[in-house]
């Protein structure tokens, strides 16, 4: 019985972190169907209105609200769309040209933020002789004209579409000083008696956030779209597909929380502020938008993702005797980190903390976000004593290692037992193989017969210290990957970013996928030399070929089988974080430490006796 469990057990657990690993991007999910309210209608010639007062301008002077350094934001405009187009978060950088802040949240690519795409054509615009954003046009849509930014208040940027039917657009961004969160009106108004009041709908896109680079798509999560329906939190990674995916099914009456995308480390939430914006947004999408590719074909040009919310606003009708009506829809917006510390020390953001179980409760393990977030408040724990993130993941394995230790030792001292009783009677089951070997149903029931007889089975608690160390690997495997509170965090020496690979030195050249060219499922970069994974997997491979092959043939087929275990994880975890890597490393050296002091304690390794992640 014991051997059954045992020969199906570990099999499954390898089954299962292999799953885990490769699922994120050797077997990515196909989008679901595109929507029919996600087709664009035609722009009608007789419904254009001609633009007002166009201006030719294309930026705006950026917004700056706070110190370097410090929570707050440097806000870069274009007047295409009247758009957000950059973003620095000026405690997140050293300088406010720093490249990887200017990606981290939204992309200077041409595919601005907060547009507004009235996709069915309620509002075409026909702009004046001489005025052409785009040659040969002669419709437009409101995402495709310059607006024109007007005058507005301390730490605010407004742009304003005027239409000679009367219809004037108006949006406004708010940035409050001191806070990572930011306000967006978008004002409806009108000033003249037609018959374009009524309910009008729309998408509002919101910030654009960039993929992984391509190199780090093998330990990352890619960018994501999420959105909240009332207490349905649903999510969508488009980042390898072009067309918008739904979220939360159209027509389910229920109320709208809040929706956004998010990156590895940033993410940005728009919710409503008021109970009118709250009843306009029916429904969400996760789009993925072009990224620059310098004009070169390439098979993933659509890496940038961005929530896409449909909003149904009325356009007022102006009252008898009056000058104009106005509609208006609000939007909270954060944006920031993913990071619980900064979300639960604000009551308003607190709500949004469960946004970050998304990235780890993708595991089929039950309590695999739990754990995840568990052993995030141990290494925030020990790093709050030591100082420094690396010796607090060394020190959390020393005290898992620890802790099994004793369990380690049964185990050894069980299996010994188990070998020794084995190799007196194997005479005995050599015979009846070769009485029976013509006949493989018949000796299977007679050597099942005899272990029963002799009670010659493995004990179960050979795997047991493989169950108990792998939620560990679990839960690291998924917090490591998002964790805002490792990124840039160093080590020592070369390795400088716990969040990232160890990268001991730059190899050069391309990676092996566009070596070879026809490889279906993306291999390692092997652009840097990483050394902890090489590190761990000779630690692995040494103490596999050297421990002593069981005498049962099933048992000795599974230990075979487990010796090519590290060479596999060695290949998916090649470019994984440095901060899991570690752990591996300690892991794999306080096993082989072990065995040889259980070796020299019980004199001589047991057959099976192997290590645990």
């Amino acid at each position: 019985m014991e051997n059954r469990i045992t020969r199906f057990v570990i099999p499954l657990l390898i089954g299962l972190v292999a799953w885990l690993v490769l699922k994120e991007f050797v077997f990515p999910g196909e989008p679901k169907k595109q929507g029919e309210q996600q087709v664009k209608v035609a722009l009608e010639p007789g419904q254009a209105s001609t633009l007002l007062n166009p201006v030719e301008s294309l930026w705006s002077d950026p917004l700056v609200v706070g110190e370097l350094g410090e929570v707050g934001f440097r806000a870069r405009f274009h007047n295409l769309g009247g758009a957000l187009a950059t973003v620095d978060m000026l405690d997140q950088v050293a300088n406010p040209g720093d490249e990887e802040a200017l990606r981290a949240v939204v992309a200077e690519i041409g595919v601005f933020s907060f547009t507004i795409d009235d996709f069915l054509g309620k509002f075409p615009v026909r702009v004046p002789k001489g005025y052409r954003p785009n040659e040969g046009t002669e419709l437009y849509r409101l995402n495709e004209v310059w607006w024109r930014p007007v005058k507005a208040g301390d730490n605010e940027v407004a742009y304003e579409l005027a239409l000679e039917n009367g219809i004037t657009f108006r949006k406004t961004f708010r940035v409050f000083k001191g806070s990572r969160r930011l306000q967006l009106v978008f004002q409806v108004k009108n000033t003249k008696d037609n018959d374009l009041s009524g309910l009008w709908t729309y998408r509002l896109r919101g910030a654009t956030v960039m993929s992984n680079p391509k190199s780090q798509w093998g330990f990352m999560n890619p960018a994501r779209c999420f959105a909240k329906f009332d207490e349905d939190l649903t999510a969508a990674q488009p980042s390898r597909h072009p067309n918008p995916v739904d979220l939360p099914d159209v027509g389910r009456g229920q109320a709208f929380v809040y929706a956004g995308s998010a990156s590895r480390f940033f993410m940005c939430v728009l919710s409503p502020a008021d109970e009118a914006t709250k009843k306009a947004v029916p429904a969400v999408e996760a789009a993925s938008l072009p990224m620059e590719t310098g004009g070169v074909p390439d098979e993933d040009a659509y890496t940038n993702v961005a929530s896409v919310l449909t909003v149904r606003q009325r356009v007022p009708s102006v009252a008898k005797d009056a000058a104009e009506a106005t509609s208006k829809l609000t939007f909270d917006i954060y944006l920031g980190p993913k990071s619980r510390e900064i979300l639960n020390s604000d009551p308003d953001l607190t709500p949004y903390a469960e946004i970050l179980d998304l990235d780890v409760g993708g595991c089929c393990i039950p309590g695999g976000a739990t754990m995840s977030k568990f052993l995030l408040s141990a290494l925030k724990f020990l790093q709050g004593i030591l100082g420094n993130w690396g010796l607090a993941i060394i020190f959390l394995t020393i005290i898992v290692k620890a802790l099994l230790l004793p369990i380690n030792f049964r185990q050894q001292k069980s299996m010994r037992v188990y070998s020794d009783k084995m190799a007196k009677l194997k005479p005995e089951m050599d015979r009846l193989r070769k009485k029976h070997e013509s006949n493989q149903q018949k000796m299977n029931q007679e050597l099942m017969k005899f272990q029963k007889e002799h009670k010659l089975f493995p004990p179960l608690m050979g795997c047991l210290p493989m169950l108990l160390t792998m939620p560990i690997f679990i839960g690291l495997f998924m917090m490591l990957r998002t964790s805002f509170e490792l990124r840039h965090e160093p080590f020592f020496s070369w390795i400088t970013d716990l969040s990232m690979p160890d990268r001991l030195f730059y190899l050069g050249g391309p990676d092996l996928k566009n070596a070879i060219g026809c490889i279906p499922f993306p291999l390692p970069d092997f652009t840097y030399l990483n050394l902890l994974p090489i590190l761990f997997t000779t630690l692995w491979v040494v103490n596999s070929f050297g421990q002593k092959i069981s005498e049962d043939p099933q048992q000795r087929q599974m230990q075979k089988m487990m010796r090519f275990m590290p060479i596999m994880f060695a290949v998916m975890l090649y470019n994984y974080a440095s901060g899991l890597a570690l752990y591996m490393t300690i892991s794999a050296l306080w096993s082989t430490i072990e065995m040889r002091i259980i070796k020299k304690k019980l004199g001589g390794t047991a057959p099976g006796m192997g290590m645990t992640m």
